[in-house]
């Protein structure tokens, strides 16, 4: 037995175990503190293969779901490939607004309680890495 967390999206047509989180320090020199965080899955992992389970394909808006999760989430194919894209991340992270170019950001809301467009960073953050990503993996074949 093991107690995970999950979220239902988009009505709850789509179900899935929160992914897990990890987070980068832009300084070498501070392992003390992120200065952004973001969500992943590793392919193989039982995170991951949960996630496929919760995953029917039954209509359209499950695959919909699906793809705008994962538009946020970073879906990685080996732990060392994620530690080997961090590395990436601090030596590319200066081209984070040519990334955003382009890029649609839906409407937020803020809340009280949370620094004010806290939600928008970390949206925009999560399209960068999933675009950092895909050149990573480019200039790695």
């Amino acid at each position: 037995m093991k107690e995970l967390g999950g979220v239902a999206l988009d009505g709850g047509r789509y179900f899935t175990p929160c992914p897990e989180i990890d987070g980068i320090t832009l300084d070498k020199n501070n392992s003390f503190s992120w200065d952004f965080s973001y969500r992943y899955f590793t392919k193989g992992t039982f995170l991951y293969k949960l996630n496929q389970f919760f995953y029917f394909q039954e209509s359209f808006s499950d695959k919909f779901s699906r793809d705008r999760l994962f538009e946020v989430v970073l879906l990685f194919e080996s732990e060392e490939e994620r530690i080997e894209f961090k590395e990436f991340i601090r030596n590319n992270w200066y081209k984070r607004n040519e990334y955003l170019k382009n890029v649609y950001v839906p409407n937020i809301p803020n809340f009280h309680q949370y620094k004010e467009g806290a939600f928008v960073d970390e949206y925009e953050n999560a399209i960068v890495l999933n675009k950092m990503l895909k050149e990573f993996r480019n200039s790695s074949e």
